[in-house]
């Protein structure tokens, strides 16, 4: 198939080059038909665009052609019209010239000079621009005038080239105005291209790092203060510090029945304000939704409640955690409330609000993160083996549980390990 097309083309080659046409000479036709194989070429044979543009580049050519040609004409009219006006001026100044002298000499003379020179008939001729005999017309007193007959057809010509001229004119300016709206027009459609593009990038990309970050703990904010590994520096404080004021205020006697109890009191205050929070933070998360996908009621007839998408909880969770920064006085107080309400820890708790303030604002945090942080509690049977990656020994050394001092915090559910926790092994007998 492409043996046959090139066949074809170089016949037409043969064609062209053997019998120019009338609007480009054969050098002409040898660069157009040069840039045409070229344009098959770097089209990949696509011999319908590289003819529709040798077409354009002969049009483009004889209108060129034509322009120049009428340009020539009209200035050739010009010069000879130029010319003529400047010889009849001769004449008609020579002419009063001789009038003038007759007046001086005698008013006979002067009118046989006019009657001689009305009865003259003008015998010079030219040839005029477009190959055609053309008589000089015979001056007038009143300027440089010629005969109606003559004085139409060079009139008509430059007319007629001038309209075209203008014409030209006129359409290279439509033409002109039309490609700058329609480069305009592209600039706009460009640029509000470019807008949805980066639109879309932007959201492309938070989409894949919300699937990203989505319950993995592994990947965090940086700058955020309540992420997984700041909240179990501030646990570690909370043991080190709080915890052992706590302990002091509470057991100043140093007494060792009333340090366990003690201790047991402050393990059983950070588990109630946990499952507190939790509660708390379920109640908000379900406001949140009957809020966004409840609709309102018409008449007698009640709101109704539609199913949360995942995704859409998604997002609500997220906005939960966003706003647990500014909720989190609100849910000191809820919490403590609930607190100071326990039999169990009533009045232990009132002596150390410090304690309990920053053990819900811990809690408050874990559980309004994504995906929900949590405690570790070994199991409490009394032969249980510790776990020593989990937790660190209190003040004995052995393997099997006594009592829980401290649990250990999770990044998540089964998570990996953020925060160890303290236990007291069963003291070894003495052998």
């Amino acid at each position: 198939m492409a043996s046959r097309q090139q066949s074809d083309i170089d016949k037409l080659e043969k064609h062209l080059m053997g019998k120019p046409n009338n609007f480009l000479s054969r050098g002409e036709v040898e660069s157009v038909w040069t840039n045409l194989k070229e344009r098959i070429r770097h089209t990949n044979g696509n011999v319908g665009s590289a003819f529709a543009d040798l077409e354009n580049a002969v049009e483009l050519q004889f209108k060129k052609s034509f322009l120049e040609k009428r340009k020539k004409k009209y200035s050739t009219l010009k010069k000879s019209i130029i010319a003529a006006c400047s010889e009849n001026k001769s004449t008609e100044e020579a002419r009063g010239k001789q009038l003038t002298q007759a007046q001086e000499t005698s008013p006979a003379a002067l009118s046989n000079l006019s009657d001689n020179q009305e009865n003259k008939t003008p015998s010079r001729q030219s040839r005029g621009p477009f190959g055609e005999q053309e008589t000089h017309p015979k001056p007038s007193t009143s300027g440089y005038g010629f005969s109606p007959r003559n004085d139409k057809q060079p009139s008509g010509d430059v007319r007629k080239c001038e309209g075209i001229i203008q014409t030209l004119q006129d359409k290279l300016d439509q033409q002109r105005t039309e490609n700058e709206i329609n480069r305009q027009e592209l600039k706009d459609e460009i640029k509000i291209l470019k807008q949805e593009k980066d639109q879309l990038m932007t959201r492309l990309s938070k989409m894949a790092g919300d699937k990203l970050t989505h319950n993995n703990p592994g990947i965090a904010d940086l700058s955020d203060p309540n992420r997984p590994q700041k909240l179990a520096e501030k646990y570690g404080e909370l043991y080190d510090n709080e915890w052992t004021d706590a302990i002091e205020k509470l057991n100043s006697k140093t007494d060792d029945k009333e340090q366990r109890r003690c201790i047991d009191v402050l393990a059983d205050i950070l588990e109630f304000c946990y499952r507190e929070s939790e509660r708390v933070a379920e109640s908000q998360l379900t406001q949140l939704q009957n809020d966004c996908f409840t609709l309102p009621p018409t008449g007698k007839q009640k709101g109704v409640i539609q199913d949360a998408p995942d995704s859409a909880r998604r997002h609500l969770l997220e906005a939960q955690y966003s706003a647990s920064r500014f909720t989190m006085k609100a849910a000191v107080d809820i919490v403590t409330k609930s607190l100071h309400k326990q039999r169990k820890s009533k009045g232990t708790a009132k002596k150390i609000p410090r304690f309990t303030a920053k053990c819900i604002e811990i809690c408050w945090s874990m559980v309004t993160n994504q995906p929900r942080m949590v405690f570790l509690w070994p199991d409490k049977k009394k032969t249980s083996k510790i776990d020593t990656s989990m937790f660190d020994l209190y003040t004995r050394s052995g393997d099997i549980l006594d009592f829980v001092v401290w649990p250990a915090m999770l990044s998540c559910m089964d998570g990996p390990l953020l925060r160890k926790g303290t236990v007291q092994p069963v003291a070894k007998q003495a052998t």
